[in-house]
């Protein structure tokens, strides 16, 4: 069994390093020989360079998988190349059997080559500089069977574990012949005497059938109707074998096949139609008649930021509580619409508000029958955890302490198939980020019908399927731990192993509650530092803020400030026990503009008295506290500086005000700063 570092979670990873068909130059062996390097961790083995990538090193290690009776598990392997180049490769899982003769048969196994796609733009995670990022995962029989010489690929492996296997450990191995040579990998399983608990998560994804058709369509793949039904059918089957649901079902709510759809037990949730469409009362009926009222959630009012969506919400809340569906809305908890939500579903930092969860406004709603659901996006990123391609693997799994810890009982996410022309080769999404509304592939671009998995739809699965183990492990007073810290420089680490080991000894946490590591303390150690203070971006650019005389005074400092230059002042309340909320100051070559971020959202603020102007160097802004409702000697305090570059922030703090840094007024009296000051600190300006 592993140790430590997401020790079971099989995680060593199967996969065969595939680039869009561009292999992936690793390096050489010193003969022509060619060998095999197991993987045994679920992190992503990434690969640099420009034109010819090569596989970063790694530590290769024994395959042992540690799992529960009704889990997937999964690992990665390595096949180099040595002088001469593989020109034929064949793989074949034997299974795996007990000393005893128990035995998990071949079909169990599941073989994988993975896709590299390049990142030039880094989307602002822990690794920031250009890299080769696996993904998508090509069945064996649809992907490349040969390897140039000097040449690596990865493979990713899954193994589902039978609900009656035995408990015992097994061993077995997996055949690999490259140019008629034979090697064996090692395989060494562990079955707990425990099953993979029932769970009431509830992960629901956006599939867009008509855009998925438009793509295909774009693509040279058109469908009749009748060929149309069947690829839609593809998907959503697809999909519910991950434990996910498309929030539409792909069945028409009059066809006579939405009853056999509803009724299936993989089917959790169902959006209803929109209260005005002609087809909203045609799905009642159909729920109501199969019984499956319990699935559904009304799901039409996205990001609601404005009084009159506000009104809409209220509005249909009456009418929707009548046929006893529940309304979800994208939104954390707060006055403007209190009483009028049965879901929440907020961010996960609550982005689109203050930018931290408020867990005890979301405990108060639970307790009154009101379930909590999360999304992610594009935002927050490092520190926190993304689900987009260029961040670790262990970011997702993370998210089972996660939903545990804040009570989330559900999902939604945008898209599962936001393709650009070539996504094989091409992962750009919104916002100078990659991967985002991805999770499946289209597999008749190697051949094959219908859609293909990602590594991260795999470690999805496992994050749902880990997700039951801490909710058991919660019923049952038993205290998992999960260390997040605040600025972390290298994956996350959870402890599964010891996870499983209380579940399966029964052990309770002698506390009289449960107990989970925050991710993120509701009340986190801030860093703080005293004005005034200068912070260097580069050579030729830095901020340098003063606190003195009620005045905050920000100056942005370069050669020039490009017409597209955008300059960013963050700040709010030091105590944030007592008022959590931001202000962000925005100055372009158009003007300033000003926003407020609370519980409700954000809104646009107009106060003349906060100014920003342009200087030979850059900008300068002069913010009274007081037009801020800001009290000194202390506050909040960040700043940006986004260019055609890139953004450039003084700290990683994922735009959460507990993780924002305390600026404190120096004990000298000072008055209004003006210019540049001597003798101030230098401190290096991060950058996401």
């Amino acid at each position: 069994m592993t140790p430590n570092l997401f020790p079971a979670r099989a995680l060593v990873f199967l996969a065969f390093g595939f680039l869009a068909q561009l292999p992936i130059t690793g390096h050489a062996a010193p003969s022509s020989s060619w060998k095999i390097e197991p993987f045994s961790s679920p992190d992503k083995l990434l690969a640099s360079g420009k034109e010819a990538p090569q596989l970063d090193k790694f530590t290769p290690a024994p395959i042992l998988l540690d799992a529960v009776r009704g889990e997937v598990v999964s690992f990665q392997f390595v096949v180099r190349a040595g002088d001469q180049p593989i020109q034929t490769l064949t793989m074949t899982p034997n299974g795996v059997a007990s000393i005893l003769g128990d035995f998990i048969g071949s079909s169990a196994l599941q073989i994988y080559r993975e896709n590299y796609v390049r990142v030039d733009k880094p989307s602002g995670n822990r690794i920031r500089e250009p890299k080769w990022w696996p993904d998508a995962l090509l069945p064996l029989n649809l992907a490349s069977q040969t390897i140039p010489a000097g040449g690596s690929a990865v493979y990713w492996v899954t193994m589902r574990i039978p609900r009656d296997a035995i408990p015992t450990d097994y061993f077995g191995e997996l055949d690999v012949t490259a140019n008629g040579d034979l090697h064996r990998l090692a395989l060494t399983l562990h079955v707990r005497d425990m099953q993979l608990p029932e769970s009431n998560f509830r992960g629901t994804v956006a599939l867009y059938y008509d855009v998925l058709r438009d793509w295909y369509r774009k693509s040279g793949r058109d469908f009749s109707d009748e060929e149309w039904q069947k690829q839609k059918q593809r998907y959503a089957d697809y999909l519910l074998d991950f434990g996910l649901n498309p929030y539409d079902p792909p069945i028409a709510w009059k066809d006579t096949g939405i009853d056999a759809y509803l009724k299936d037990p993989r089917v959790h949730s169902v959006r209803t139609p929109a209260l005005d469409s002609a087809d909203f009362p045609i799905a009642v009926d159909v729920l109501k008649r199969t019984g499956t009222l319990s699935k559904s959630f009304y799901y039409w009012n996205d990001e609601p930021q404005t009084p009159e969506q506000f009104a809409a919400i209220r509005a249909n809340s009456t009418k929707l509580r009548a046929l006893g569906i529940p309304q979800l809305v994208t939104a954390h908890p707060n006055d403007a619409l209190k009483g009028a939500v049965d879901i929440w579903c907020p961010n996960i930092s609550n982005a689109l508000g203050v930018g931290h969860l408020d867990l005890a406004a979301l405990r108060r709603e639970q307790a009154l029958g009101h379930p909590t659901w999360l999304y992610t996006m594009v935002v927050p990123k490092h520190p926190y955890p993304t689900w987009l391609l260029d961040d670790d693997s262990s970011a997702m799994l993370s998210y089972a302490p996660l939903w545990a810890k804040a009570g989330a009982t559900g999902l939604v996410y945008s898209m599962v198939h936001g393709w650009g022309p070539k996504p094989l080769e091409d992962l750009t999404s919104y916002a100078n980020t990659s991967g985002d509304g991805t999770l499946l592939y289209p597999a008749e671009l190697v051949g094959g019908q219908g859609p293909m998995p990602s590594i991260r739809l795999m470690l999805l699965r496992d994050t749902i399927e880990d997700y039951a183990l801490w909710q058991e492990a919660l019923k049952r007073k038993i205290a998992p731990t999960f260390e997040f810290p605040a600025e972390r420089k290298g994956p996350l680490v959870y402890n599964r192993m010891a996870l499983l080991d209380a579940l399966e000894g029964g052990k309770a946490a002698p506390a009289s509650s449960p107990k989970i590591v925050q991710l993120f303390p509701e009340t986190a150690t801030s860093l703080s530092f005293v004005a005034p203070q200068t912070w260097r971006l580069d050579a030729t650019r830095s901020v340098e803020a003063r606190l003195g005389g009620g005045f905050l005074t920000v100056e942005f400092r370069s050669k020039a400030l490009a017409e597209n230059d955008m300059l960013t002042v963050i700040v709010g309340p030091s105590n944030l026990e007592k008022k959590t909320e931001q202000w962000r100051l925005y100055y372009s070559t158009k003007g300033l503009e000003i926003q407020k971020r609370t519980a409700e959202g954000r809104h646009e603020a107009k106060l003349p008295a906060v100014r920003a102007v342009k200087t030979p160097a850059g900008a300068r802004f002069s913010v009274p506290l007081a037009a801020l409702n800001l009290t000194p000697p202390s506050v909040r305090f960040n700043a940006l500086w986004q260019s055609e570059s890139g953004t450039a922030r003084l700290f990683t703090d994922a735009n959460d005000p507990f993780l924002t840094p305390i600026l404190k007024q120096s004990e000298v009296k000072t008055t209004q700063p003006k210019g540049n000051a001597s003798g101030t600190s230098r401190n290096t300006l991060r950058t996401p």
